[in-house]
């Protein structure tokens, strides 16, 4: 065989195995655009993964140019059903994750119905316990929602301040009536109550004032963000103990006003 016949066999022989070579590329992206939108997803996964494999094991001599526009039409096909892949799974988490909000969502309203109903079912000392057992069971529920977490809470949180502080008024009272051996009239036990809780709303606003002045001497730093935080839950949480007093002095008032109707 002359030289030129040799250099003829080579360059057949290497314009052969480009010509496999591209067509086994383009065999490989007719199947994955084949795939590309199938909803067999463990299935199609695996099967996309034995392509990438055999694209790998393709031994070519194609020209760059040539290979990475294969390779780029071979992986637009997959990313297109990995995408889909991704949308579905972030789907389901989320409606998997709602569906969790909504069964806690659910436990905690029940949770506000009860400690709403504590002072009219139950005698002081056991809605006291059981405030407290509802809120080492709320502790036990996992979170709601971001977007009804606060209100949720503020409800329940409200509705078990009003039962301790009509024990820490009940208690007072008691007290003071033990101190001066008395016994109230109706009146004027509803005057008494009235009166005191207005002197624990007047010793609230002066720790509350206090709590203010200390935050708005506090340094922006990032160091004081945990001190920052505490101080702001306290604040939060002796403006709602106010309100929910001025609330109890207003139902007192309005027993006062039946008495006065009724005389």
């Amino acid at each position: 065989m002359s030289g030129q016949d040799s250099k003829k066999n080579f360059f057949e022989d290497k314009k052969r195995m480009q010509n496999y070579a591209y067509d086994k590329y383009k065999d490989l992206i007719r199947q994955s655009i084949a795939l590309q939108n199938s909803e067999d997803w463990e299935g199609t996964t695996a099967k996309l993964k034995q392509l990438q494999n055999q694209w790998k094991d393709i031994d070519s001599s194609l020209p760059r140019k040539v290979t990475s526009k294969l390779w780029t039409d071979f992986r637009k096909a997959h990313n297109h059903f990995f995408e889909r892949l991704k949308v579905k799974i972030n789907n389901e988490k989320n409606a998997s994750r709602e569906q969790f909000y909504e069964t806690n969502y659910e436990k905690k309203k029940q949770l506000v119905d009860e400690a709403n109903t504590l002072l009219d079912t139950n005698n002081l000392n056991d809605a006291v316990r059981r405030a407290k057992e509802l809120q080492a069971e709320w502790k036990k529920v996992g979170p709601v929602n971001p977007a009804v977490s606060d209100q949720v809470w503020e409800r329940f949180i409200k509705a078990c301040d009003r039962i301790f502080e009509t024990s820490s008024l009940e208690h007072f009272i008691r007290k003071r009536q033990q101190a001066n051996n008395e016994r109230l009239s109706e009146q004027d036990g509803l005057h008494a109550r009235i009166n005191a809780l207005k002197d624990f709303i007047k010793s609230d606003k002066s720790e509350l004032e206090v709590l203010e002045q200390n935050l708005d001497k506090l340094s922006d730093s990032p160091s004081n963000d945990t001190f920052r935080n505490m101080l702001q839950g306290k604040i939060r949480n002796f403006k709602r103990k106010i309100n929910t007093k001025q609330e109890m002095i207003e139902g007192l008032k309005e027993k006062l006003g039946a008495y006065s109707n009724n005389a």
